[in-house]
């Protein structure tokens, strides 16, 4: 799953604590929502780095991606 954070993240960053919050509600919905024991979910956190895109496809080799992303660099437009 793919979402939008609000500064620049690492490839394999740790959500844990963000997914706990509020302002991370929806994706957490996601993520349980589609959570499936043979199938685990992968979360990237995305700020500005379009190639991270590119390294978690190759890492992750998902079947199908969720978009959650509505800004980018912050900016919503």
């Amino acid at each position: 799953m793919l979402c939008d954070t609000l500064s620049p993240t690492e490839l394999d960053e740790d959500y844990t604590e963000e997914l706990k919050t509020p302002e991370w509600a929806v994706a957490a919905d996601v993520l349980g929502a589609v959570a499936r024991p043979r199938h685990p979910p992968a979360l990237l956190g995305l700020y500005d780095n379009l190639d991270l895109i590119r390294q978690k496809i190759a890492a992750f080799q998902p079947d199908v991606i969720f978009n959650i992303l509505d800004c980018f660099k912050g900016i919503a437009r």
